[in-house]
């Protein structure tokens, strides 16, 4: 399937399935990825 992402899309599908799964706390996932905290707890 091929996506289109904006030019300063930090996050991809990939990475919001594995923030979904994640059960490591906000911090430690933004600090993994490099987003910032809010984008964890959208």
């Amino acid at each position: 399937m091929l996506i289109s992402l904006h030019k300063q899309a930090t996050t991809t599908p990939k990475i919001w399935a594995a923030i979904l799964a994640s059960t490591e706390p906000a911090w430690r996932v933004t600090e993994r990825y490099g987003i910032s905290e809010q984008t964890v707890w959208k």
